[in-house]
């Protein structure tokens, strides 16, 4: 089923984790609308935008398959508000520094386990993905983080884009 010109449900729900683990993430009505809104409002116009196909990593989890990962059941995914993505082929860091000049309005975008150190450009590009929300309901804050490992923990911080 397509939820828009270039994104599917099937795409957007697949879970390899959940698939390992025999665990359902079968989407509800709600979930359906919300990711529908995140994908009209920004995943659209970023595909669009960058004339280029979205790799969805994660989007839709069910709460068992969000803590199966590590996360909890608190999590945006589990709403369907959220979606991990990258494009192939073009470096994660400099993707979301466009995001923002590119949408209006979004909730959360992160910047996740994108790796600095790593030397090679080629590699480095390819570290990471972009976590970005939408709330359908109005109250998007354009929050900007970027998430790193300090140890054994993954720890969130403000950031500027630079």
């Amino acid at each position: 089923m397509k939820i828009s010109k270039n994104f599917s449900l099937g795409e957007i729900c697949k879970s390899d984790i959940a698939q390992r683990l025999g665990l359902k993430n079968e989407i509800t009505q709600e979930g359906l609308v919300a990711l529908t809104a995140l994908v009209t409002n920004c995943m659209q116009p970023l595909r669009e935008e960058f004339e280029r196909s979205i790799r969805c990593n994660s989007a839709w989890r069910t709460p068992p398959v969000s803590e199966a990962i590590g996360s909890t059941s608190r999590s945006q995914h589990c709403k369907g508000e959220a979606m991990d993505w990258e494009i192939v082929g073009l470096d994660n860091k400099e993707l979301a520094q466009q995001v923002p000049t590119i949408l209006r309005n979004w909730d959360q975008m992160i910047l996740e386990l994108y790796d600095e150190s790593e030397k090679n450009p080629e590699i480095r590009m390819e570290t990471g993905w972009i976590h970005l929300s939408y709330n359908r309901m109005g109250d998007n804050r354009r929050q900007i983080l970027r998430a790193f490992r300090k140890g054994k923990k993954i720890v969130y911080e403000p950031w500027d884009l630079s």
